[in-house]
């Protein structure tokens, strides 16, 4: 493995905030939930804006997004307000991260319209995808500076201390997942940790207990206790479970809606 880029040690940051949402914001049956039963879907991220600091895109992974939508998306929500985009499956499992520059760059830059709602882009890797060091590192140094990069793996195999010190060379978040069959790793490898909640028994349909949102409010709190942005999203969107376990975690962990 190659040096990467040199990190200094890192210091306390002061403004290091914690940023919790749920993956999407545009659900028909969020309608009672945090929606009226009566709302227009162009209207449901404004309404979203006013109750979470943040969002996941993972349309972006589906679909690039026109520059308009971008800048429409940009200008309906509050100064401080994140996007968290996930990148283009074209990069992740359609060329699992090989031969992707001319795709990452068409898509940091339709990213960088966002301007500083921009939180960071994450890079889901596909369950076939196993560890290779060489693949990763090679795209590690392709990811330009000034934007936040997130490596999601869903192979047991990279969950490894040579991986993690690899991430850290470069600056790039191990993201920490809670999903049925993969373990919860609660590393960081950032100036921002990045956690995703997919689930537990079930995938994205799963309520997350009290006790279970309180253990990882503790998580958090020690992760910003270090001086690290904290990202937090709920991918469990269905009966509203997302919604309601995002607000109660930020209660939990000190930053209420």
């Amino acid at each position: 493995m190659g040096r990467g880029r040199s990190m200094s040690p890192r210091r306390k940051n002061a403004t290091a905030s914690i940023w919790i949402g749920t993956s999407g914001y545009s659900y028909g049956h969020w309608k009672g939930v945090i929606y009226p039963e009566k709302v227009s879907g162009s209207r449901r991220l404004s309404l979203y804006a006013e109750t979470f600091p943040a969002v996941e895109i993972n349309y972006t992974y589906y679909h690039l997004p026109k520059p308009e939508t971008l800048a429409g998306w940009r200008d309906r929500v509050p100064e401080g307000f994140r996007f968290l985009l996930k990148a283009s499956k074209q990069i992740t499992h359609n060329k699992k991260l090989l031969n992707v520059e001319e795709e990452l760059k068409v898509f940091l830059d339709r990213a960088r319209i966002l301007e500083e709602r921009l939180g960071a882009v994450l890079f889901q890797l596909p369950p076939s995808l196993h560890l290779d060091m060489e693949r990763l590192e090679a795209f590690l140094q392709r990811l330009p500076r000034g934007i936040r990069h997130v490596i999601e793996f869903r192979h047991l195999s990279w969950n490894q201390e040579e991986v993690f010190q690899c991430l850290e060379s470069y600056g790039a978040a191990y993201c920490i997942v809670s999903a049925p069959r993969l373990p919860v790793v609660p590393r960081a490898t950032a100036d921002h940790v990045y956690i995703r909640f997919h689930g537990v028994k079930q995938w994205y349909s799963y309520d997350y207990s009290e006790e279970e949102l309180e253990e990882w409010a503790g998580i958090i709190r020690r992760f910003h206790g270090e001086g690290r942005e904290v990202w937090a999203f709920f991918n469990n969107d269905y009966k509203g479970y997302a919604p309601r376990n995002a607000l109660r975690l930020m209660e939990l962990a000190g930053n209420p809606p």
